[in-house]
């Protein structure tokens, strides 16, 4: 239903900017590090140092 899926839009951007407000970072997040097994960073982490240089 389109009504519902307006008011879930709505309400992720609600939390969403509440989280950013307070500098929450979640690991679902695309740029969030993660010390993996072994001492290695997550995929993510790499990428985006890779883009970097």
């Amino acid at each position: 239903d389109t009504c519902i899926g307006k008011r879930l839009h709505k309400a992720e951007g609600i939390v969403e900017g509440m989280l950013m407000m307070l500098g929450v970072r979640l690991e679902m997040d695309r740029y969030v590090e993660r010390e993996l097994p072994g001492g290695r960073t997550s995929v993510f982490y790499q990428r985006k140092n890779s883009l970097r240089s």
